[in-house]
């Protein structure tokens, strides 16, 4: 295997050019047509998505005007991410508040216009899904950070009638109960 000559001073002949560059003729062909079947693909998934006007003609070659249509949104998601990023690198207080957005996608803006109208009919089909913490900060609402934990255990036996025990718990009682069945057996007999 020889060695690579770098250096004019190593070059044996003059005819030997570095600089010039093949390319592969059929690579490059393969490679633009692959390019063109991504972007199409990629226009056909948003105008699915309903990203991009669908009256626009679907011709395999994409106008000027689609591919500006393709990069507008980007360019504009761009901007709000690097402004978002920014504030998050300077720790900007406005990310302490916890309503405060970053920045709003389209489909937000659709979404808060189409649930402003759906309002009306679907308050009673809708109901926000209660979960543990939801439970916990309505009791810390009600009665205040000092509440005690009995107090929320009577409040969960009254509203549920009756406690799940533990394991240990009914072993307890089941002893108690045992041993006052026998004291009891015990005082009738008159053994002791």
């Amino acid at each position: 295997m020889g060695r690579l000559k770098l250096f004019e001073e190593d070059r044996d002949t003059p005819g030997d050019d570095l600089s010039k560059i093949e390319i592969n003729s059929e690579f490059a062909k393969r490679y633009e047509h692959n390019k063109k079947r991504e972007e199409l693909q990629r226009y056909e998934e948003l105008k699915k998505q309903g990203r991009v006007d669908s009256s626009s003609s679907d011709s395999e070659g994409s106008s000027s005007e689609e591919d500006e249509e393709l990069i507008k949104p980007s360019k504009r998601t761009d901007v709000e991410f690097f402004d978002a990023l920014i504030k998050v690198k300077n720790q900007d207080p406005i990310l302490r508040n916890k309503d405060a957005k970053l920045f709003n996608s389209d489909s937000d803006n659709e979404d808060a216009s189409n649930n402003a109208s759906d309002e009306k009919g679907n308050k009673e089909k809708k109901k926000k899904p209660m979960y543990l913490k939801d439970v916990v900060s309505k009791h810390l609402i009600e009665a205040g950070p000092e509440f005690d934990d009995q107090a929320m255990e009577n409040e969960d036996n009254d509203e549920m009638g009756n406690k799940v025990k533990s394991y240990s718990e009914e072993q307890e009682e089941l002893r108690r109960e045992f041993l006052k069945a026998v004291e009891e057996e015990d005082k009738e007999e008159g053994i002791f």
